[in-house]
């Protein structure tokens, strides 16, 4: 069938797009051509759309099954260090139910970022800006967050055991019902943080602020049976 110039172009667009992804999407995400979708002044609608493609490319590309690759990587922290000043008002990072275990994500901008339900266990998380973002029911064992902005962030259900938080920002956070057992929370700020339920056994709160926190059915200590005679 006869295809128009304007339908050839957009064909060959949107195959060059997906080419740029495959198994050359390490090179192609941080080559020069491909930085400058986010760094160069671009219009907002640009900036979302290849924001959705990168996101759609790691929800696809990230297995639980398999190895977490470079290309995967990449495309991380081309998102996650974007100039943020090109964000529109409905850019929103989605990696919901994502597998991203062991990633490398230290500094990254997660304002508002939809991570429901995905596996960050073990994840690099150091100075990140989580700020409002949703993290209910996120695995996050051993993972490490210090520093990070947190600010009323959704972190109901999410598991934290072991989770290094040294000096983040909580304040506001909902923390309904995690577990934090183990977890490093020295110097946390928790002002009014929402640690109803929460599960806080053999948790370090050391210099932890829970001003106007409500630690209503929280336990803070672990069962008689694990405290030893």
């Amino acid at each position: 069938m006869h295809r128009s110039r304007g339908e050839v172009t957009c064909s060959t667009a949107r195959s060059q797009r997906m080419r740029a992804f495959s198994s050359s999407a390490r090179g192609a995400c941080l080559g020069r051509s491909s930085r400058s979708i986010f760094d160069a002044p671009r219009p907002r609608r640009r900036q979302k759309s290849s924001i959705a493609v990168l996101c759609a490319f790691i929800r696809d590309h990230a297995s639980a099954t398999a190895t977490f690759v470079s290309d995967i990587q990449a495309a991380l922290t081309v998102v996650t260090t974007r100039n943020t000043a090109n964000d529109g008002s409905t850019t929103v990072i989605d990696l919901n139910h994502t597998h991203l275990a062991g990633a490398h994500l230290d500094g990254a901008h997660l304002v508002g970022a939809n991570l429901t339900g995905a596996d960050l266990v073990l994840a690099h998380l150091d100075g990140a800006n989580l700020t409002t973002a949703n993290l209910n029911h996120t695995h996050l064992t051993g993972a490490t967050l210090t520093g990070a902005n947190l600010n009323h962030t959704h972190l109901g259900g999410a598991d934290l055991t072991g989770a290094d938080l040294t000096g983040a920002d909580l304040t506001g956070a909902d923390l309904t019902g995690p577990d934090l057992v183990l977890a490093e929370l020295k110097y946390a700020n928790l002002t009014r943080a929402n640690l109803t339920g929460a599960y806080l056994a053999f948790a370090d709160l050391t210099g932890a602020n829970l001003t106007g926190a409500d630690l209503k059915g929280a336990i803070t200590k672990a069962p008689n049976s694990l405290n030893g005679p």
